[in-house]
């Protein structure tokens, strides 16, 4: 028997004898390290009996069984812990219970780990705080047909190219129906990583909710490519992510999903990754609400990308409330074949684009009977762009420099944001969240009045001068 370095404590011997070695070549140490070890006759409760076949571990027992990793914290080093393990596995019912895990360091750790492991109905990672390691979850818990839900409610910090990468993706949902419902990444802050949510959830066609609400930070290309198509989410809220340098960051990650009806990038200020929204909502019929009311920079090539409300039937109405700054072709082919009717640029100004670059080229491309509101202060600057008189290339497109930027009245309060009511016999105007209104649609005046109400009875106050 060859040397045992460490000794089961439960019974057996330790090993005795001596040998020196005085140089290099072939010694027979057999009688110089031989210990009987005590073998256990019986298995602990927690064991589970396996096997293995074309590299995936089999369940031995014929009934089912649960996997209880109660107790472990940590997974560490680049093994493939769990990779493939219950691949295929029918036997394990009920939930899989990996709460006391805070933290993974490893790569591939739960690839394919309960692919197709029908019989799983809940997964709880409610204790991971961090994940660092390419490929941790890459297709853990595709084809799932009966799990419900995925908790990973605690989880900060992701880092690692692919580590969510098709982790329950469906691409025959007619024939495996799965059934998950909820996913619960409420408390990710931070994700670095190519590829990370590639396909993460696409064709989950059960899945209703999925909560990304604390995540500010993304950076890595392609994070969320096709990462939420064919799914039911109605509302899809991000407004913690402040900004966006990814290429390609949420390629059509909603690609032809007739269930989302409203978005929310209400904290995002900056897009300066190439493409970061190419087609991502195209084909969304029944979107009707986006809100990127902080969003103030736009700076590369293409920033928004290409076709991103392509086909948008129902999205009518679109505002860019704080939008300063825009590059080369930002908005290309951004509204193509949509139902927009009103398009609002609130706060553009003469400094917001630099020299000429076809800015708005495309932009409305097969769209008919749009409104395009500007601020009066950028007729002299972009007026005469030939994407802008040409109509963004939709058709039928009206052009207004409607908006005034700066209103200060005789009681020093400033009026911004001005909007044309549906009527013909008031503008009105925006102060403190209160409607403000004049008389008439013409461009308001020194010397006119501010009235409260639409029908023009209550002065405000006298406008004594435009800023």
């Amino acid at each position: 028997m060859p040397i045992i370095n460490s000794v089961i404590t439960q019974g057996g011997v330790t090993p005795t004898g001596t040998l020196n070695i005085t140089s290099n070549g072939t010694r027979d140490v057999t009688n110089y390290a031989e210990v009987d070890v005590a073998v256990p006759t019986t298995a602990p409760e927690s064991y589970i009996g396996l096997s293995q076949s074309d590299g995936n571990l089999i369940n031995d027992r014929t009934s089912s069984f649960t996997v209880n990793l109660t107790g472990v914290t940590t997974i560490n080093g680049n093994s493939p812990v769990f990779m493939n393990a219950f691949r295929n596995n029918s036997s394990i019912t009920g939930e899989i219970d990996c709460s006391s895990i805070t933290s993974i360091n490893s790569t591939v750790v739960f690839k394919n780990a309960f692919y197709f492991a029908t019989g799983i109905t809940k997964v709880d990672f409610s204790g991971l705080t961090t994940v660092t390691g390419a490929d941790c979850f890459n297709s853990a818990f595709r084809y799932m047909t009966n799990c419900l839900s995925l908790d990973f409610s605690n989880l900060t910090t992701i880092n690692g190219n692919y580590c969510f990468c098709y982790l329950c993706y469906n691409t025959e949902p007619q024939r495996y129906p799965v059934a998950l419902k909820t996913v619960d990444f409420s408390s990710l802050t931070s994700i670095t990583g190519d590829n990370c949510f590639l396909y993460a959830f696409s064709g989950a066609h059960n899945l209703e909710t999925l909560n990304f609400s604390s995540l500010s930070t993304i950076s890595g290309s392609n994070i969320f490519d096709h990462a939420f198509v064919g799914t039911k989410i109605t509302s899809f809220f991000m407004p913690s992510l402040t900004s966006i340098s990814s290429q390609r960051a949420f390629q059509e990650c909603f690609s032809g999903n007739t269930n989302l009806t409203s978005v929310d990038f209400s904290g995002l200020t900056s897009i300066t990754g190439s493409n970061a929204f190419e087609q991502a909502f195209v084909r969304c019929t029944n979107l009707t609400n986006v809100n990127v009311k902080s969003l103030e920079t736009i700076s590369n090539y293409s920033g928004i990308g290409a076709y991103i409300f392509g086909y948008c039937s129902s999205l009518t109405t679109f505002k860019f409330e704080s939008l300063q700054t825009v590059g080369k072709g930002s908005f290309f082919a951004m509204f193509y074949q949509s139902g927009l009717q009103n398009l609002y640029f609130y706060a553009l100004n003469p400094s917001s684009f630099g020299s000429y670059t076809n800015q708005f080229n495309f932009m409305l491309g097969g769209v008919s009977g749009c409104t395009v509101h500007f601020p009066m202060a950028i007729q002299s600057t972009i007026g005469s762009w030939s994407d802008v008189t040409n109509g963004f290339g939709g058709t039928n497109t009206t052009v207004l420099f409607d908006i005034v930027t700066s209103l200060t009245g005789a009681d020093s309060n400033t009026y911004t944001r001005k909007q044309k009511e549906s009527t013909s016999t008031a503008t009105a105007w925006t102060y403190n969240s209160a409607l403000y209104y004049t008389s008439g649609t013409t461009e308001p005046a020194v010397g006119d009045t501010i009235y409260s109400d639409a029908a023009c009875t209550t002065a405000v106050t006298t406008i004594s001068s435009i800023a």
